[in-house]
């Protein structure tokens, strides 16, 4: 479902490529959701929302909007943006992971840049903006799963074929992102060039074991198997900026003194796992030192 939220009075918005905005729903929920605005589109935050009903809430109080229903939005941030340097941006998305990824084609489609777009979906009706696809011509390539015969998206090859320096901006469920990290640690490639945005939290999980951290003032809190690292420092009084709240965006990463991690980020590298970690779902293992 495509929704327009309007400011108040006719005001513009500013929606550039890989933003998104907070949405402040019914009962406490909180939901981010990428802006789908194209080129020069100010009049309206542009989102699309695709129901989950076995989700948590926040896509079931999106469809039961109407229009003249008043919504309070979040300013929008960015911590997906393009790095406009890149001579060449490699853009991979699945299913409604598209829709950061759409407003960057058409951006880059606007200004000239070279760009090349891959997109997995379950089946051919779920590609969505087709239209805005069907403008971009050879540079978008479609891998609907009940496609005959089947065009299977091979991550590592697509990867592996762009030109030297490329830059590869990604949304997708965890596995999708997982297998964009390891293809990119197979092929050498440098962290830096590498962005990655999801859409599932992760949160602690069945298996998750409790652990302490201990922090910068000399403190040792006790973090339960049910509670994020994240949500044990903001109750001892360190509050964490949070804003994917699955380990992809990066913004809540902060040191790892000590100890070891289990990871569950999708933006780390393997060296940067080694003195740091995203406590918004990643774990320790025993003891930690953190901040």
């Amino acid at each position: 479902m495509g929704l327009r939220l309007r400011r108040p009075f006719g005001l513009p918005v500013r929606a550039e490529p890989g933003a998104h905005i907070d949405l402040h729903l019914a009962g406490g929920l909180i939901r981010q959701y990428s802006l789908t605005n194209a080129p020069g589109d100010r009049s309206a935050y542009a989102i699309a929302v695709q129901l989950e009903p076995a989700g948590r809430g926040g896509s079931r109080a999106m469809h039961a909007l109407r229009v003249g229903d008043l919504v309070r939005v979040g300013p929008p941030r960015n911590s997906f943006p393009l790095d406009r340097s890149a001579p060449h941006h490699l853009l991979l998305a699945a299913g409604i992971g598209i829709t950061p990824i759409i407003a960057m084609a058409d951006a880059m489609a606007g200004n000239g840049a070279s760009f090349s777009l891959h997109y997995a979906t379950r089946d051919a009706a779920g590609v969505l903006f087709a239209d805005r696809l069907c403008r971009l011509g050879n540079r978008v390539h479609l891998y609907p799963a009940d496609a005959v015969p089947r065009q299977r998206l091979d991550i590592r090859a697509v990867m592996a074929s762009v030109p030297p320096g490329t830059h590869v901006q990604a949304c997708g469920p965890a596995r999708f992102l997982a297998d964009i990290r390891q293809a990119a640690d197979d092929l050498g490639w440098d962290g830096a060039r590498v962005h990655l945005e999801g859409f599932a939290p992760t949160g602690p999980g069945a298996d998750a074991q409790p652990f302490r951290a201990r922090l910068p003032d000399g403190r040792i809190i006790q973090v339960p198997a049910d509670q994020t690292l994240a949500q044990a420092l903001t109750a001892a009084g360190l509050p964490v900026a949070v804003s994917c709240g699955q380990g992809v965006c990066g913004t809540c990463t902060l040191p790892l003194r000590s100890g070891h991690a289990l990871h569950k980020d999708q933006c780390l590298s393997q060296k940067e796992r080694q003195t740091l970690i995203t406590p918004c779902c990643s774990r320790g293992i025993g003891d930690i030192a953190v901040g």
